[in-house]
């Protein structure tokens, strides 16, 4: 048994681990043709970024990932709080609308946004953008907050109240303390889910806004291999970044909390 979950683990790792490593060779592949094993001629991706796209492309992924994901922890923080601690009717039908968007086929959900956006003269707008990106990472950021919100039960809160705190200091003071690790790690997933849309990109922003994913499709359809590997390297980084990110600071916070609470 211990043989078999070790293979499995070897399996899953090289399975992760041997796209990046083409991504790798891609990337510094000046030349490489088949049947050859590894490339004939090396050469630094840099030397290659003549597109002036390429660097508003990657300001603008940033730009649309960070202000969307903000904008979803401000709607999942009380969604969030709201299914972790009230009761009322028709709550799980509620909390199984969030998750509507990673269900629903992406095409079906998209051409009827992208019909109301027009009549609303969001299309082609970045306002219409970032609704569209914070609808399919709300799902992930409502989870997490849901999960932390848990974690930290409805004690802590009803104690403050009762000693006499508003909510906006029973957040500051209890909450946000204790929900910190969890925003953190929303926010980051939020970059993620984020950064890598494409389709919703594309039929939203009416091609008024270049990101990374819709400048890397026709680099990697018009044979421009070293690019097209660096574009997804890049891709790879914005989004895994901040999740390796989120969980070293995480584990770092719970550490030191460990250790104020031993003092």
């Amino acid at each position: 048994m211990v043989r078999v979950k070790k293979s499995l683990l070897i399996t899953a790792l090289l399975l992760y681990f041997l796209p990046l490593l083409l991504f790798l060779l891609r990337m510094f592949a000046a030349v490489w043709h088949y049947p050859a094993l590894f490339p004939q001629k090396w050469s630094l991706p840099f030397a290659r970024l003549q597109d002036p796209l390429i660097f508003p492309a990657f300001f603008n992924t940033l730009f649309i990932a960070s202000t969307a994901s903000l904008l979803g922890l401000f709607i999942a923080l009380p969604a969030a709080k709201s299914l972790a601690f009230d009761r009322f009717r028709g709550k799980r039908f509620v909390a199984s609308l969030i998750y509507l968007p990673l269900i629903l086929p992406p095409v079906a959900v998209l051409s009827g946004l992208h019909y109301y956006f027009i009549q609303l003269a969001l299309d082609g707008k970045i306002s219409g953008l970032l609704l569209v990106h914070v609808l399919y990472l709300l799902p992930y950021q409502v989870q997490l907050l849901w999960n932390g919100y848990r974690q930290i039960g409805s004690e802590l809160l009803n104690a403050g109240r009762n000693l006499g705190a508003n909510d906006f200091q029973i957040f500051w003071r209890i909450e946000y303390p204790l929900l910190w690790p969890s925003i953190f790690s929303s926010f980051a997933m939020g970059l993620a889910v984020s950064v890598s849309q494409y389709l919703t990109t594309f039929m939203i922003g009416g091609g008024n806004y270049l990101t990374l994913p819709l400048l890397l499709m026709p680099y990697a359809q018009n044979g421009k291999d070293q690019l097209a590997a660096f574009l997804s390297f890049l891709l790879v980084l914005c989004g895994i970044g901040p999740m390796l990110l989120a969980e070293r600071w995480t584990v770092h916070y719970k550490d030191r909390m460990k250790g104020e609470r031993r003092k």
